[in-house]
């Protein structure tokens, strides 16, 4: 999902969740069409991080940390 380039930059990516996948960290604040930002990996769970002005809390998404934004 992230590209070699990015991880090795820990480049952001945004994207939308079309699935939350069984066993993820806190799935409750991830639902199908959320938009989330994929963070560096090294990030750890519940990490507040700003995006658009807002905190986000980081969860955990199969191996790929992401914030929620849902504007």
């Amino acid at each position: 999902m992230v590209s070699p380039a990015m991880q090795k930059n820990n480049a952001p990516v945004t994207g939308t969740v079309v699935a939350t996948p069984t066993g993820t960290s806190r799935a409750g604040q991830v639902v199908a069409g959320d938009r989330v930002i994929f963070t560096a990996y090294g990030d750890h769970l519940g990490r507040e991080v700003a995006y658009n002005g807002v905190l986000h809390v980081l969860v955990k998404t199969r191996d790929i940390l992401a914030f929620i934004d849902r504007g």
